[in-house]
């Protein structure tokens, strides 16, 4: 893949064809040309949100690519919202912040060709969706996920149905059987407890490494993520049930220097992906507990407490272990949801 400019905006990062080189160092490059020849100024304020909205790609790119911005210290985070752009050369002074929004990423870089984006990412604009269909599914049986109906169903090519199964075989979600076959279901309480019994031993001691690299904006900015939601609790809907998840489970652990444990961690969120369709597709009761458990973790780590801070989580994901399977038994006596389809029930 390769992404280019025309005159105007300089050269940018060239990536490799094929899965050689992740999108986030693509993104990543592009952004720190910009910021060394000055194209995006010091004080420019940089969010996942616009950012992800200008390359047209997902925010998981976009974060790992500040992250790694952050760590050649060509941007510092900015009160737990985004991060600013570091003033060049010796100055220490810092210049006036400039809001850098979606409108403003394109009157600086209106001549970005992004097709090449467009086309690397067709996987991500409907990896969602799929992971949310297959998700759903999985409490009532086994299905097989029919590659050419998939396509079609998304209007994409085969290579591109084929990355998005790949990608969630490695979230455990589907699995290919003696036929090559590509199969979902059926998700287990054994399931469940084995894949909670992994990140209560990994999660907890990952937090705890992690926790002194935490800035204290960020921390004070998702802990009161969770005293908001705690408060309007009766108003609580799912996408911000799955923010403060995010918060916890994803972003806390994106700075830990192992990346092998964070491999696993992350390729072990079964059911908190399974949790997310329940509520989206299912309306299922949201446990007011949650974000409480949250907040007892976010506290600790505020106060320096890591191991207490790592106790909280491991509580944490005992209780949802056990909301989880409860919610399995709940589900065994609903009716089978509507499916999509490109999955075809086999038992």
């Amino acid at each position: 893949m390769s992404v280019r400019a025309n005159s105007g905006t300089g050269a940018v990062a060239q990536a490799e064809t094929g899965a050689a080189r992740p999108l986030y160092e693509t993104v990543f490059g592009f952004l720190r040309d910009q910021i060394v020849a000055g194209r995006l100024p010091p004080g420019g304020v940089l969010q996942e949100g616009p950012l992800a909205s200008f390359f047209k790609v997902s925010r998981a790119p976009v974060r790992r690519a500040l992250e790694k911005l952050n760590e050649a210290r060509l941007i510092a985070p900015r009160d737990g919202r985004g991060y600013v752009i570091r003033p060049g050369g010796p100055s220490r002074r810092s210049p006036a912040e400039i809001r850098l929004d979606s409108e403003a990423l394109r009157r600086l870089f209106g001549d970005l060709d992004t097709a090449e984006f467009d086309r690397s990412t067709a996987w991500e604009r409907i990896y969602a969706a799929a992971e949310a269909e297959v998700a759903a599914c999985l409490p009532f049986g086994t299905y097989r996920v029919l590659e050419s109906s998939l396509g079609d169903y998304f209007s994409v090519s085969r290579t591109v149905v084929r990355e998005v199964l790949s990608r969630l075989r490695d979230r455990r979600l589907v699995e290919k059987d003696r036929r090559s076959h590509w199969i979902a279901g059926p998700l287990t309480a054994r399931m469940v407890s084995e894949n909670y019994e992994i990140r209560r031993l990994l999660e907890p001691r990952a937090l705890v490494s992690v926790a002194d690299s935490l800035e204290p904006a960020a921390i004070e900015a998702m802990l009161k993520r969770v005293v908001t939601l705690e408060q309007d609790f009766a108003s609580a809907d799912s996408e911000r049930i799955e923010q403060i998840e995010e918060d916890l489970h994803v972003t806390c652990l994106l700075g830990l220097k192992n990346r092998t444990m964070l491999s696993v961690i992350s390729d072990n969120q079964l059911p908190f992906i399974v949790n997310q369709a329940f509520r989206r597709h299912l309306g299922l009761h949201i446990d007011e507990s949650i974000p409480r458990e949250h907040r007892l973790v976010f506290e600790q780590l505020a106060l320096g407490a890591k191991a207490a801070a790592g106790a909280a989580l491991e509580a944490h994901l005992l209780a949802s272990e056990r909301r989880t399977i409860a919610q399995l038994k709940v589900l065994s006596v609903f009716p089978e949801p509507e499916i999509a389809p490109y999955l075809l029930r086999i038992h």
